[in-house]
Parts: structure tokens; C-alpha cells; sequence
């Protein structure tokens, strides 16, 4: 799932320039999990089960979960609506939606955006097979100058699969299918907000190039994970420049890594990386 890694701490190997700001060991953690103002003021209609509503004006389409926990039906439904082509969202209403391969971002300046972090969730479904929950990356919009550019992620949870706990809680990876949960390559400016992380069996977040193109640009706020495999995990190769240009904030990572060979930061040959108000733990 990752390049070979270098023996740094789990705070993160960094063998070109990163800077850690912030009281990183013992930061609060204040970004508040807030939804879009379009579901604020009540614009985004209520959606009965496997219903797709389309907001007038804009190119926003509201899903609600279909119930099918093969992840068959959901993966579908998320998937015709990200082919309509840039510059278009796709909201999901309350509830888990069950996918069985990746959601991968097939265009330009697309957002994937949920009602709440505890609101609206993507889950592995059992046998899910592909390298990400959800995937970016300039590889599936080749005709673009640069590739994918101004992606976004927000204000959802993603859970790595069927392993839980006590009511409503995922305590564990192991089990889970193995797969990162946001896999983002050479892509321009894109951003990951306000998003939960729960028993993902591999990276919450894996930030890497595409051939020649860097992943450059991306901000990662309000991240929060528990009983993961790993952290975020942003790396860069020659070809690329070594280039990062990335951003990490309010930062909450609990009980990650445990059991497994990866970190809960790490970040490898690249270079202007910021990251701060960091609170882990393994």
C-alpha cells in the first residue's frame, strides 16, 4: 500500500524540510464538525432511501443511502453522479452508505461532501477490493492540463469495515478489509475537512504522486481517527520534484498503529510539509 519507509519515529520520518507548529503532544482539538451552509439553511431537501435529489441552480445532486450493505447499489449510485462531470457535488444525506470498491473522483474541482463526520458515512463493505474507500487521482482525468485539481472531501466519516465493538463503535482494524481510506495522487490544491476516520484497515490518508505531476496543494483539516492501522502517510519521488506544498491542522489520531508495521505520521522524501495542533496516540 506504500512505498518503503524509512526507520523515523511514529511522529513522522522527514528527510527534507517539515515543519511541526503548535503544541504538538498535547494540542487541543477545536475544529468543530459543522455541515455546508446549503444544509445549514435547510436548501438541501430531505431524500427517502436509494432517492437522488437534485438542487435546483446548482450541478448538486443529494443521495441517500439504498440499505444494500453488499456496497453493489451505493457504489453505483455515488459513481453516476460523479460522472457528471466537473464542477459538480455530490451530497450524501444521513446514514452509511455500503461500497464494495473504491469512489474514485473522475473530474475536475468535485466534492464529495456529507452532513457531519457522525452523519454520513462510507463503509467497506465485506470483500471490498481496490486501494482506497475513496480514490483522486490525475490518473483518471488524463485530458486535463495538470490532471485532477481542487478536490474535496468534507464533513463525513469512513469506516474500513464490519469489525465493531460495542454499539455503534468500530474497536478495531484487524479484520477489516485491507485498504486506506482517502488515497490522493497528483492532484492540484485539493482538501480533506472534517473527516472521521474508524477500524480503517491501512492509511486514513495516503497523499502521493502520479508519475511526473506532485500531489501538490493539499490541506488536511479536522481529522480525527481511532482503532486505525495508520495515520497519513504523504510521500514524493524525484520525478516529482520531491514536491509536497502540503498542510495538516487540528489533528486527532487515538489508538493508531497499534498492531501494525505503520506510523501514525509519516512523511517521506518531500519537502514543505506544515503540520500542527497534532494530538496521537498508539
Amino acid at each position: 500500500m506504500s512505498s518503503p519507509r524509512h526507520p523515523w519515529s511514529r511522529l513522522g520520518a522527514v528527510p527534507r524540510r517539515s515543519i511541526f507548529g503548535g503544541a504538538l503532544a498535547a494540542a487541543g482539538y477545536a475544529a468543530g464538525f459543522g455541515t455546508e451552509a446549503a444544509l445549514a439553511a435547510g436548501s438541501v431537501p430531505i431524500v427517502s432511501p436509494g432517492r437522488v435529489t437534485a438542487i435546483a441552480g446548482a450541478s448538486v445532486n443529494v443521495l441517500s443511502p439504498s440499505g444494500d450493505i453488499s456496497g453493489a447499489a451505493d457504489h453505483a449510485a455515488i459513481t453516476r453522479l460523479l460522472e457528471a462531470g466537473p464542477s459538480s457535488v455530490v451530497y450524501l444525506a444521513g446514514g452509511y452508505f455500503h461500497v464494495n470498491q473504491p469512489v474514485t473522483v473522475q473530474h475536475p474541482r468535485q466534492a464529495i461532501v456529507g452532513q457531519g463526520a457522525n452523519v454520513s458515512a462510507i463503509v467497506a463493505a465485506p470483500g471490498f477490493s481496490g486501494p482506497a474507500i475513496i480514490t483522486g487521482s490525475s490518473a483518471a482525468a488524463a485530458s486535463s492540463t495538470y490532471g485532477l485539481d481542487d478536490i474535496t472531501v468534507a464533513n463525513l466519516g469512513l469506516i474500513g469495515g464490519h469489525h465493531m465493538g460495542r454499539a455503534g463503535a468500530v474497536d478495531s482494524f484487524t479484520g477489516n478489509p485491507s485498504v486506506n481510506g482517502i488515497a490522493i495522487a497528483g492532484c492540484l490544491n485539493s482538501t480533506i475537512e472534517n473527516v472521521t476516520f474508524r477500524g480503517v484497515n491501512g492509511w486514513c490518508i495516503e497523499s502521493s504522486p502520479y508519475d511526473a505531476f506532485p500531489n501538490i496543494g493539499l490541506m488536511m483539516r479536522g481529522i480525527k481517527g481511532v482503532a486505525n492501522a495508520g495515520g497519513i502517510h504523504c510521500w514524493s519521488t524525484k520525478a516529482a520534484g520531491w514536491n509536497g506544498q502540503q498542510f495538516l491542522t487540528d489533528i486527532q489520531l487515538q489508538s493508531t498503529g497499534s498492531d501494525s508495521d505503520l506510523d501514525v505520521l509519516l512523511f517521506e522524501d518531500i519537502y514543505d510539509i506544515v503540520a500542527e495542533n497534532v494530538n496521537t496516540s498508539i
